[in-house]
């Protein structure tokens, strides 16, 4: 970092130009100018000096599921998506298929699922890698109604510096996010309401450990801007 800033004291090193500034009050602006596909170079927002004289106001969105769709949940049986579970359960959704590699063998789980089905859902979960297409494809098949959105939440995280990281090791990394996030772009229907990837700030800086994780996180990140690109 240290060096970095020296370079940029001496301009050895400049920004990415051209950069597209917009104020605070224009940040809505800002990413729809992004997501129209014809920038080039970078946006940015300039925050002022005092924020505390910027006016906003924050509107919570309704969200509802269909109760007639099914939602697939990636590594869904981890802390972040059973609470996500819950949330969408209080919004109406019913039918779960969660993609692990220990989907459904534990005994907290098992607890999950049959708290899930106490609730009036239909809760499948398949055990494998998302890694591996075919699990995808199974998956896929035992949905008991269409397939309307997926969240994208596995991860691994094999720790170890980039010079002394084993090539298993790297690719142990990127599979679930890189390979898995392909897998369920190719065999998932067309016409999702929604397709959410879990990144990290991990992606931009991260632990010395994790370059694997790090990488595997921009891919997601920039996998999300492709995305908006396409749509729009």
């Amino acid at each position: 970092m240290d060096r970095t800033i020296e370079f940029l004291d001496q301009g050895l090193i400049t920004p990415i130009a051209p950069m597209e500034v917009f104020s605070a009050e224009k940040t809505e602006e800002a990413f729809r100018y992004m997501q129209s596909g014809s920038r080039l170079g970078k946006v940015v927002v300039s925050m002022p000096e005092d924020p505390s004289k910027l006016s906003a106001t924050c509107t919570a969105p309704k969200v509802n599921f269909n109760p007639e769709a099914t939602y697939v949940l990636v590594g869904g049986l981890g802390a972040m998506g059973k609470a996500t579970s819950t949330w969408m359960v209080e919004r109406g959704a019913r039918h779960f298929i969660y993609i692990s590699r220990s989907a459904g063998q534990s005994d907290r789980d098992v607890a999950f699922l049959a708290e899930l089905a106490s609730q009036g859902c239909s809760a499948q979960a398949v055990a494998g890698s998302v890694a591996d297409s075919a699990v995808v494809r199974m998956a896929v098949s035992m949905a008991p109604k269409p397939i309307k959105g997926v969240f994208q939440l596995s991860m691994a995280l094999p720790n170890m510096p980039f010079l002394d990281m084993s090539h298993s090791e790297w690719t142990d990394g990127l599979v679930a996010k890189v390979d898995g996030t392909w897998n369920l772009h190719r065999e998932l229907p067309r016409d999702l309401d929604f397709f959410v990837l879990a990144s990290s700030i991990g992606g931009c800086f991260g632990h010395i450990g994790q370059a694997n994780y790090a990488a595997a996180n921009t891919f997601c990140e920039h996998s999300f801007q492709c995305v908006l690109r396409s749509t729009c």
